[in-house]
């Protein structure tokens, strides 16, 4: 409107004021739409920051790894690789992870990770976890 008035004032016609702001309109919502869809990928794609990923990270590689085996290839609980995960059920790994195994030497860790941190976890897991660095 502000703009509209200042082009009016500045001795534009009506036609081009009208034009002027219906295309001004277009792009400001193209420009908004646009924002919003890249602001909902940045959250579902930063929702965990680079410090928690990397305490995640060694987590795994040392808590995780004391019963998985430090490169995740075995111990007492089974091989955490890529390869070794291929046709697990993401959903499963989950809760596994955060609920543990009864009658098993596997524990909840849900107290100390949640539902975002756990995902985040599995989709290393299923790509190839990360060296702890």
């Amino acid at each position: 409107m502000l703009m509209t008035s200042t082009l009016t004032k500045r001795g534009a016609s009506p036609a081009f004021v009208m034009i002027f702001s219906t295309i001004f309109s277009s792009v400001m919502s193209v420009v908004f739409i646009t924002c919003v869809a890249f602001s909902n990928t940045a959250v579902a794609d930063t929702g965990i920051s680079h410090e928690r990923k990397t305490a995640l990270i060694k987590l795994v590689r040392n808590d995780c790894g004391s019963c998985h085996g430090m490169t995740l290839k075995g111990g007492l609980g089974p091989e955490l690789s890529a390869e070794s995960l291929h046709n697990s059920d993401p959903e499963s790994l989950r809760e596994t992870i955060l609920h543990g195994r009864t009658d098993t030497a596997m524990p909840p860790w849900s107290a100390f990770i949640n539902g975002a941190e756990a995902d985040w976890i599995v989709e290393q897991l299923m790509k190839g976890f990360p060296d702890a660095h």
